[in-house]
């Protein structure tokens, strides 16, 4: 199978998970995360937002939160291709849509970081 096709398929499957079984799966997710060394001496982490069905990091975003970390959000650079920012994301954060219809924070809640400063990065999968 090739993989566009695999892609494609294991997209739909997330996309077709029952509610209640995606948010006890993000629960639990969160859970064992926040009891990971590197979750627990993480001051800085970089999450993303959900689009088309990827797991939610909300639960652990919140628990971040709560335990004083500072969360960032990756923003596609302006007028570039394949670059990324990372930025601050807080409760009151504006987000707007980037040109790929993924929410990001808005340019006035801007607050920059390096990549290399961040000490925990989540990221979705496909599958």
């Amino acid at each position: 199978m090739a993989s566009t096709d695999l892609r494609r398929r294991l997209r739909q499957a997330r996309r077709d998970l029952d509610p209640r079984q995606r948010l006890a799966f993000e629960q639990r997710l969160a859970e064992r995360l926040a009891r990971h060394p590197l979750f627990r001496n993480a001051r800085t982490l970089a999450a993303y937002l959900p689009v088309d069905g990827e797991v939610d990091p909300a639960p652990l975003v919140q628990r971040a939160w709560s335990l004083g970390k500072a969360v960032y959000l990756p923003v596609l650079v302006p007028f570039t291709e394949n670059r990324l920012w990372f930025t601050r994301y807080e409760p009151d954060t504006v987000l707007v849509y980037n040109r790929f219809g993924i929410p990001e924070p808005e340019k006035a809640h801007r607050q920059r970081i390096a990549a290399t400063a961040l000490d925990l990065v989540l990221a979705p999968l496909v599958g």
